[in-house]
């Protein structure tokens, strides 16, 4: 016997950014596998229905007809070029939904109505912050939007110290290999260098540029700091091939497919996603 429909969750993301809302969709799927009782619409742009579409179609199930029923990708505005502009059609087409009044997908003609009022909207995120900041309990708060900004005169009353963390959010593969930017140094030394993981190998005389080539921290007492010299990046790559053919590749890709592994779990049954939203599902919808 078929689940009551009494909950309904409204999806968007950047209608640019292709890495959220691929994310997006497999959050979807995950909802409503996980929620009998729930209907999900993911409103987006003309340019970006196909890509979501064909994503759906790689989540496949056994029971994906069961899981489409429920739901709903909906094309409700042009192909958006501006990053900076929102979604056209967005605002109404939220209303109608609050209302249970009728969305229509203007590429397939499809028709949703009738459905319950979206259960739960995060409208002004600091309010959320600072409930979190009284509990003097440590958090990270994250979000995808540079125009997002949080005055420092607040920031400080919260914590006294402050970190800021960024992420570029599926931007683009290459900082997966060639991190350059914001936190994806630090995580890429993370994943080679820490204990815990050591899933990859580091090279380090190709840097260039002013910043590039300064004196690490780690070279400040070195007898023979780098020099980052052509012929010392060949040298080093040469090693490098030398060493993943040997023990060290041997354990990094032992740890890769681990470390793999283990994220593949995250939505089993007791894996940390699939706890943690259940208990802010049970908590706030």
């Amino acid at each position: 016997m078929a689940a009551t429909i009494s909950k309904h969750i409204v999806l968007h993301a950047h209608a640019i950014a292709w890495g959220h809302n691929k994310l997006l969709a497999s959050l979807a799927v995950l909802i409503v596998e996980s929620c009998p009782e729930v209907v999900v619409t993911f409103l987006t742009s003309t340019s970006m229905l196909p890509r979501i579409m064909s994503e759906l179609e790689r989540l496949n199930s056994s029971h994906s007809q069961v899981i489409r029923s429920r739901l709903h990708v909906l094309d409700i505005s042009d192909a958006i070029l501006d990053p900076r502009l929102p979604l056209a059609g967005f605002a109404l087409a939220h209303a109608a939904l609050q209302k249970g009044k009728a969305v229509t997908c203007r590429s397939s003609g499809k028709t949703i109505a009738n459905l319950p009022a979206p259960t739960l909207g995060i409208i002004d995120v600091r309010p959320v912050l600072e409930e979190l900041a009284d509990t003097k309990d440590p958090f990270f708060s994250a979000h995808p939007s540079p125009w997002i900004t949080l005055p420092r005169k607040r920031r400080s009353l919260w914590s006294g110290a402050y970190m800021r963390v960024e992420q570029y959010s599926g931007g683009v593969g290459l900082p997966n290999s060639l991190p350059c930017q914001a936190d994806q140094p630090y995580n890429a030394t993370l994943m080679i260098m820490s204990r815990n993981h050591q899933v990859g190998s580091e090279l380090f005389s190709v840097r260039t540029g002013d910043n590039g080539v300064r004196l690490p921290y780690r070279y400040k007492d070195a007898p023979a700091p780098p020099c980052f010299t052509t012929e010392e990046a060949k040298e080093e790559i040469r090693a490098l091939f030398k060493r993943i053919k040997d023990e060290e590749g041997v354990v990094v890709r032992k740890n890769f497919y681990m470390l793999a592994e283990s994220m593949g779990k995250v939505w089993d049954a007791e894996g940390p996603a699939k706890v943690d939203f259940s208990a802010f599902w049970q908590r706030y919808v």
